[in-house]
């Protein structure tokens, strides 16, 4: 299959150590066309890139002048807060004046409460596939009108690939990479000269999770730089080069190409929790499941990520999926660690 392909690797900001590790192997070990795509990454990546047979494109930004001028004008205003409750202060004080407000946590669980609290739309990957996909596209045609209010609360997977232009956006700290991805959520269609910025207000998590402290590196020093500015994608780009992670990305161990003939993916990063998820499928699903697999027909919207204490093995599902209690699922806030109340 590698043999005829052309390999397409998105949103490469986005890996951490071991999966950017198991990518250098992979550009290494094969010789295919490869595509890396990303909207900022640190020059100590691109050039582990370039060692290993990719180029830069543009060479030179100046062949496509419409794209410099976009990426240098003045996109955000940012202000970095204080915490949470400023947060929803000004949330509160903002919707009616700002019809569309992103709101980004970095774990699922807060996204859930925050969700639930504030009446917005809540979007994060622990939903029944089906659900997900229902869920996304709310959120995308909620933020592609201009005449209703539009208020979602989501967790990281909204940096990967969602077209979404907010005019707010309210965002937990985190590695400097994915707060560029995040701001670029907001003011998202803006063009040269209409004088429109995006409002991005920051603040800092009670925790650091899901992240490690070396993930957050130069980061104080990126928030100094830039609370209280107006700046440019460009401008954000310029501070990640000088305050990103200076740290040499130590090639790991990549299960994929090292382990023989009996391939297990070691490589875990995207995720939204340290502790590990399995697929599972909700006991209320049961009936559904085996009629699909009695029809010989696809079960996939049927499954859900959960956490591993909260699925059980159940030999009727075979030994790749488990059983998670419904009591915990709602269509429109996902499936949580607790039973929540029906119609919830």
């Amino acid at each position: 299959m590698l043999a005829d392909s052309v390999i397409v690797v998105d949103e490469v900001h986005s890996f951490d150590r071991n999966l950017f590790s198991a990518l250098k192997q992979f550009l290494k070990t094969f010789s295919v066309p490869v595509l890396c795509m990303t909207a900022s990454l640190t020059e100590m990546r691109i050039q582990d890139l370039k060692e290993r047979g990719l180029q830069v494109f543009p060479a030179d930004p100046n062949q496509f002048a419409e794209l410099k001028e976009a990426a240098d004008m003045p996109r955000y205003q940012v202000r970095v807060l204080g915490g949470i409750e400023e947060a929803q202060a000004v949330v509160k004080r903002s919707l009616d004046s700002e019809r569309r407000v992103l709101w980004v946590v970095n774990r699922l669980d807060p996204c859930q409460e925050l969700a639930q609290r504030l009446g917005a739309l809540c979007y994060h990957s622990r939903f029944k596939l089906e659900d997900r996909h229902k869920k996304q596209n709310e959120v995308i045609a909620l933020f592609k009108q201009s005449e209703q209010r539009g208020f979602a609360v989501t967790t990281q997977v909204c940096e990967m690939s969602l077209d979404l232009d907010a005019q707010l956006l309210i965002s937990e700290t985190s590695p400097i990479t994915s707060l560029i991805q995040r701001m670029g959520r907001c003011n998202r269609h803006a063009k040269p000269g209409d004088g429109k910025l995006g409002k991005v207000y920051l603040y800092r998590p009670g925790s650091i999770k899901p992240y490690r402290q070396e993930d957050l590196e130069g980061l104080d020093q990126f928030l100094k730089a830039i609370d209280g500015e107006i700046i440019s994608q460009t401008g954000l780009q310029e501070l990640l080069q000088q305050f990103g992670p200076r740290e040499v990305d130590v090639e790991k161990y990549a299960a994929f190409l090292e382990c023989g003939p009996w391939a297990v993916a070691r490589e875990n990063s995207l995720v939204e929790e340290q502790d590990w998820t399995v697929q599972a499928i909700l006991d209320d699903d049961l009936g559904r499941y085996f009629e699909l697999r009695r029809e010989r027909k696809p079960i996939d919207g049927l499954i859900v990520p959960v956490p591993r204490g909260t699925a059980f093995q159940d030999r009727r599902v075979g030994r790749f999926l488990r059983v998670a209690p419904s009591s915990h699922y709602s269509p429109e806030y996902g499936f949580f660690r607790q039973p929540v109340e029906r119609g919830k």
